[in-house]
């Protein structure tokens, strides 16, 4: 990062992640701000986090409810899309009517998110998609961490 940061916003938005600095996009969203970046981040509410707004770490946090855990194939389908609608919402609020943003970084799947990028490239925002493992994050976020080792490995990953 260069010594004196532009006088640039980020704005993150993720799937899975709960917007803490243990890991994950809310440690490059802590670290970014505590750069002297202004960072906003997108994601949902989950355990442990509920509020809507709240800044943590010197990061703009903004949360939407999840009312739908998607189970089985059409349940993803109306999760995801659910999420889709929230965070463009969501990033019209900021880049609108907001801090606006510079820069949208989204980070884990899903990869759905692309037509928001084109929404915002006709801005002249820049558009970085962050692509991780999808199945520990996600196993966690929807079963916990105690179901996701219940999950069976393919052979390959055995011990044995």
């Amino acid at each position: 990062m260069p010594s004196d940061p532009p006088n640039s916003a980020s704005s993150i938005f993720s799937r899975t992640c709960r917007c803490r600095s243990t890991g994950g996009p809310g440690c490059r969203a802590t670290t970014l701000a505590a750069n002297g970046y202004d960072v906003s981040m997108i994601c949902p509410k989950g355990r442990g986090f509920t509020r809507s707004r709240e800044r943590l770490e010197g990061v703009d946090i903004h949360r939407y409810p999840l009312p739908i855990e998607g189970h089985g194939k059409l349940g993803f389908i109306v999760e995801f899309l659910w999420c889709f609608c929230a965070t463009f919402l969501l990033s019209l609020r900021i880049g609108l009517f907001g801090r606006g943003f510079d820069i949208l970084h989204i980070c884990n799947p899903p990869e759905t998110y692309w037509p928001m990028a084109w929404f915002w490239r006709a801005f002249g925002k820049v558009f970085i998609f962050d692509h991780r493992d999808l199945s520990p994050e996600l196993a966690e976020a929807k079963w916990g961490a105690a179901r996701r080792r219940d999950r069976p490995r393919p052979s390959c990953f055995s011990n044995a």
